[in-house]
C-alpha cells in the first residue's frame, strides 16, 4: 500500500493493495487513523485491488462510516464484488455506486421489457385442460 499525496482540494490519497487481507489490513488501519486524528479528508483508491477479504471490507466501513472525510475512489470490479459477495455497501446513502448503477438499471428494463412481451402474447383465456382437478382425493366421502 503507497499513499500519495495529491493537491490539497482532494487531500492524500491511500492506494489500496492488490489483496487486502488480515496482513494489509492492519497498516490501513494505522494509515487511516492517522489521517483522521489529524482531521484530513482520505481517498481510497481501489482500482488495483484484485481480492478483498473480511478484514479489509471491515476496516474501509468502519472508515467511511465514521467520517465523511473518507472515499472510496476507483473501485475495481473485484473491489465491488467481494462487497456484494458480504452483502453490505461501502457507498454511503446519499451518494450512487458508480457504473453499476446503470447496469443495473439496464437489467431491470430489460426485465421489464420481457415481462410486456410475455403479457402481450399471453392467451387471455386459461387453458383449462391443463389444469388438473381432483375432487375429493385423499379425502372421506360423506355418506
Amino acid at each position: 500500500m503507497r499513499t500519495a499525496e495529491e493537491t490539497e482540494d482532494m487531500g492524500p490519497t491511500i492506494t489500496l493493495p492488490a489483496v487486502v487481507d488480515l496482513a494489509a489490513a492492519d497498516p490501513l488501519l494505522a494509515a487511516l487513523r492517522q489521517r483522521l486524528a489529524a482531521d484530513q479528508a482520505c481517498d481510497l483508491d481501489g482500482s488495483n485491488v484484485e481480492k478483498l477479504m473480511l478484514p479489509g471490507i471491515q476496516v474501509i466501513l468502519a472508515a467511511i462510516r465514521s467520517s465523511a472525510k473518507v472515499q472510496v475512489v476507483n473501485p475495481s470490479a473485484a473491489f465491488c464484488s467481494a462487497f456484494d459477495d458480504a452483502a453490505v455497501s461501502w457507498v454511503r446513502n446519499n451518494e450512487a455506486e458508480p457504473a453499476q448503477e446503470s447496469v443495473q438499471e439496464q437489467v431491470l428494463e430489460q426485465a421489464r421489457e420481457q415481462a410486456r412481451d410475455q403479457v402481450q402474447n399471453d392467451d387471455p383465456k386459461p387453458d383449462l385442460e391443463h389444469i388438473p382437478i381432483r375432487l375429493n382425493r385423499g379425502f372421506p366421502r360423506v355418506g
